[in-house]
């Protein structure tokens, strides 16, 4: 290839072949590179500072032994709409004295928001690079800030392996105290691992003034979601990531490290599973894989990943292959010590076990389920359990009140007099739970309709009975769930499915994840889960001061993984039976930190705080006061100001907890052990513009832990 001065200039765009990029270009002197003017074949162009026409900076991604992704966004002010023409330089030093690479014009408009990422093969192993896009105009050639990466050691490579992972990094009136102070750190990281929600779909639809507000440029099709608007079209979630990286601090991290990123929830739709979100918590269907595409689109222009499919060269995004054909799962080798596997927990997982629709009085397993289960016995002598026919002339009067109740309650949750009524009818009819029978006849003050159990009624385990209280509700349903008895349902249809109920990864997926693991050779297999294996137990059963119903074991949330207990005890039972040893799981999404055996001692799991979305601790007292704890109290304090304490003492296998901090977690990978080190700041800092601070200032508001993992045992340092 010739070198970029000897290049034609507004050329149309070109993949440079695989030969181009193992021939690498080098420029033998120090001095600015001079391009030759449009007009004028005499004149030259300088490069200058054009930082003003990249808004969102430079990033890369993906690093391999011989390749790395490089992304920018272009814009030129004076034609905001039209195309620009981009050159890209590597090089081997910070002053591009010894360009290695030089890409031909390349064309970027506004199809792709005028995002360009570029996909350079032909690279040393373990090997630092800088790299610059270059505007080109007819007056001037403009830069891009310098952007620094490396590409991954090859797989024989003995050295130790370090990288940084993180989750959840909430804008919207929050600061990025934790990324400043990685980027003060300076640490020698090989990558930064993303493990979703890098943005939130939804705005305020008011958007807040000041400098961390966020807001669509055209919020027609927006979705509206109370007092906020949800993404909906590939415009708006385009303008989330514009807005994310506008950030001069997010920015930076990007500027130094190759980031490997994969999705969570929010770049599509909260508690999502493939296509669907929950916003409206079953009050109508929120099946839209239009929506996810434009999801998926946005993410994968905005995001510097790989794209097998394309050996080198620009890479685009192709709209055949997004959602249902979209694989963003994949794993990475760094030397003869790490593995990184990663996992696509949204695209192909089924719905929630519980229906947020579900009428609390319905069963979920009626008496021959539990007889299949074995389980029977443990209920048959329990009224708590017991059963009517609600259609039974006997009990014309109980039904009645049900009706209005759940006609009521339905218009109440925003559906029409018609929709209501037929919903109510469809509820309201065969087996229900005396429980909750009785509940609604004492709500209602007809308590002259109470009906005695009886030793002859049938038994079965409701949705109440699980802990879902109201209609068309996430708590109950994906939130504070009791356990013994989800887990008892979740275990009858995984029987029942032939566990289609659980089928977290779909078939694909799970063929490639036990085929990759099976045969690694690496000394830590790091498998990347976007929600945390640990088990969140709330053992609340000897807690006093709070209503009698919640005297339980709760699951906190089961839209991850304690949402399918069958699958993950699959999944640990695979890697014990086939003797996989050091598979060290890193996951995010309940922004808390967390460190925690699986298996006993198969594994270790490594949950990071969030970035700056709200902390675990804020979402569990904002539960406990809408379901009525009274502040302050004992019980309240145990539940909300000692989360801590109450999540290691109703699991054993947690280690360490941190409910009520941000940051982010660096992990040191050797020949014999993993270390990792928790940098964590206190939840009161996230709206306090801290990234102005200096090194010294910012350090006195972080702690860290230390932990040394070795197989599947942890040690605090």
């Amino acid at each position: 290839m010739k070198p970029i001065s000897d290049q034609k200039l507004g050329s149309q765009p070109q993949q440079p072949s695989r030969r181009s990029f193992l021939h690498a270009v080098v420029a033998t002197t120090a001095g600015a590179w001079l391009l030759p003017a449009c007009s004028d074949p005499e004149r030259t162009l300088e490069i200058v500072d054009g930082k003003q026409y990249f808004p969102q900076s430079v990033a890369s991604g993906d690093p391999r032994p011989d390749s790395i992704v490089l992304w920018t966004r272009v814009v030129d002010p004076a034609a905001p709409g039209e195309p620009c023409q981009v050159r890209l330089q590597v090089a081997s030093d910070a002053d591009f004295a010894a360009v290695i690479y030089s890409s031909m014009t390349l064309t970027v408009s506004a199809d792709s928001d005028h995002t360009l990422r570029i996909k350079v093969i032909g690279l040393s192993p373990r090997t630092t690079y800088y790299y610059r896009f270059l505007l080109v105009r007819p007056d001037n050639v403009y830069s891009s800030v310098k952007g620094r990466t490396r590409t991954a050691p090859g797989v024989d490579d003995d050295k130790p392996v370090k990288f940084a992972f993180w989750s959840c990094q909430d804008f919207d009136g929050r600061y990025y105290n934790t990324w400043q102070r990685l980027n003060q750190l300076d640490e020698d990281l090989d990558f930064v691992l993303g493990l979703g929600d890098y943005v939130y779909e939804k705005v305020a639809a008011t958007p807040a003034t000041g400098p961390r507000g966020v807001r669509f440029a055209d919020p027609a099709g927006a979705i509206t979601v109370g007092s906020r608007l949800a993404a909906a079209t590939v415009g708006q979630y385009r303008d989330l990531y514009k807005r994310y990286r506008s950030d001069v601090v997010l920015q930076k991290v990007h500027e130094r490290y190759p980031m490997i990123v994969i999705w969570d929830d929010h770049e599509f739709a909260n508690d999502c599973f493939g296509p669907n979100s929950t916003d409206s918590d079953g009050k109508s269907q929120e099946l839209n894989p239009p929506r996810r595409r434009a999801a998926e689109r946005a993410f994968f222009e905005y995001m510097p990943i790989d794209d097998a499919s394309s050996p080198s060269g620009s890479l685009k995004v192709i709209e055949s292959e997004l959602y249902p054909k979209t694989r963003l799962f994949r794993d990475f080798r760094f030397g003869k010590h790490l593995h990184l596997v990663l996992t696509d927990y949204r695209s192909f997982r089924p719905d929630h076990l519980i229906p947020e629709e579900a009428y609390p009085g319905s069963l979920a397993l009626d008496q021959l389920a539990l007889q299949s289960l074995g389980a029977y016995p443990a209920f048959a002598a329990n009224d708590n359990f017991a059963v009517i026919d609600i259609d039974a002339p006997l009990y014309a009067r109980q039904k009645q009140v049900l009706l209005l109740a759940a006609v009521a309650g339905c218009v109440s949750a925003g559906l029409p007099q018609a929709d209501a009524e037929q919903k109510a009818a469809s509820w309201v009819t065969g087996n229900l739970a005396l429980l909750y029978v009785n509940a609604v006849l004492k709500a209602t003050m007809q308590t002259a309709l109470l009906v005695p159990p009886a030793r002859d009624m049938e038994r079965g385990v409701s949705w109440a009975h699980m802990g879902k209280q109201q209609l068309f509700s996430s708590m109950g349903a994906r939130y504070l769930v009791v356990k013994p008895l989800f887990e008892l349902y979740a275990l009858y249809k995984w029987q029942t499915s032939n566990h289609d109920s659980e089928n977290v990864f779909g078939i694909a997926q799970q063929e490639w994840l036990e085929k990759t693991l099976t045969e690694s050779k690496a000394t830590f297999r790091v498998l990347g889960s976007s929600v945390m294996p640990t088990e969140g137990i709330f053992d609340l059963t000897s807690t006093t001061g709070i209503p009698a119903n919640f005297q339980n074991v709760f699951l906190y949330g089961v839209d991850g993984w304690d949402g399918f207990p069958n699958k993950r005890r699959e999944l640990i039972e695979f890697l014990k039976s086939n003797a996989i040893p050091a598979t060290l799981f890193v996951s995010g999404d309940i922004h808390g930190g967390f460190v925690s055996l699986l298996g006993g001692d198969t594994s270790v799991s490594l949950t990071t705080p969030a970035i700056s979305s709200g902390t675990l601790q804020e979402s569990v007292q904002a539960a406990a006061i809408g379901l009525g704890f009274a502040i302050d109290t004992p019980g309240y304090n145990k539940v909300v100001a000692n989360l801590d304490q109450t999540l290691r003492d109703s699991n054993p296998a947690i280690q360490f907890t941190a409910p009520d901090q941000h940051g982010f977690v660096i992990v040191e990978i050797g020949p014999a052990e993993a270390q990792a080190t928790f940098h964590l700041i206190s939840q009161s800092e996230v709206k306090t513009d801290s990234t102005g601070l200096d090194t010294a200032a910012l350090a006195m508001k972080f702690t860290t832990r230390k932990f040394k993992i070795v197989g599947g045992t942890v040690t605090a340092l």
